[in-house]
């Protein structure tokens, strides 16, 4: 899929999926899904086109998810060269320029460790944040993007003290594993524990 494509025919076919996403979340009585803005097909054209066109896809499929109350979040995305939803500027843009009150941001920490500061990125999303991904990596060179947490040089106590001080009530989702699950996630949790121990120990001194 591509909602931010130049060509016409693959972006309404990306569209229907992202429908079909929205419908079958509101059949699940899910209450949000996660999409990504699209990516470019070529380093060539400014960005301005691609965003242009992002925006365009997302407001329909956005307006729909609303009448089903299902709210969207829009995900940064990683440092690859075929991306452009890589710093606040651009995730702020989309979601002021769709200007729906179910729409907002689903900050990847992984994906903002590649491009950038992740803590500053928050930073400068946080009220518009919905939805949080985690997982560790060692930044733009990384071979995984999608480490287990402890495995990278992720700033997790930073991230999880921003969340405390904004009072974040949403989902923390994993989306890092190991051979294991089971221990994977065991090991997620013992690190992200101590992590908001440490975080909560900054906000409250």
């Amino acid at each position: 899929m591509n909602i931010a494509g130049l060509n016409p025919w693959i972006r309404r076919e990306s569209k229907l999926l992202l429908m079909k996403s929205v419908y079958l979340a509101a059949e699940l009585e899910a209450e949000l899904v996660v999409i990504h803005p699209g990516r470019r097909a070529s380093l060539r054209i400014p960005d301005r086109i691609y965003i242009e066109k992002a925006i365009e896809s997302l407001e329909e499929v956005c307006q729909e998810a609303k009448e089903l109350g299902i709210r969207v979040g829009l995900e940064n995305t990683d440092s690859r060269p075929d991306q452009f939803a890589t710093t606040p500027e651009v995730m702020l843009e989309l979601v002021d320029a769709i200007n729906l009150q179910n729409v907002g941001i689903t900050f990847d920490a992984a994906h903002a460790n590649t491009c950038s500061d992740p803590v500053n990125f928050l930073y400068q999303v946080i009220d518009r944040v919905i939805h949080v991904h985690l997982s560790d990596n060692t930044g733009p060179n990384s071979e995984l993007f999608h480490l287990p947490l402890g495995e990278g040089n992720l700033d997790l106590v930073g991230i999880l003290r921003l969340l405390v001080e904004h009072k974040y009530d949403g989902i923390l989702i994993f989306e890092s594993g190991a051979q294991d699950p089971i221990e994977g996630l065991t090991r997620n949790l013992e690190i992200i524990k101590k992590a908001e121990d440490a975080a909560r120990k900054y906000v409250h001194s």
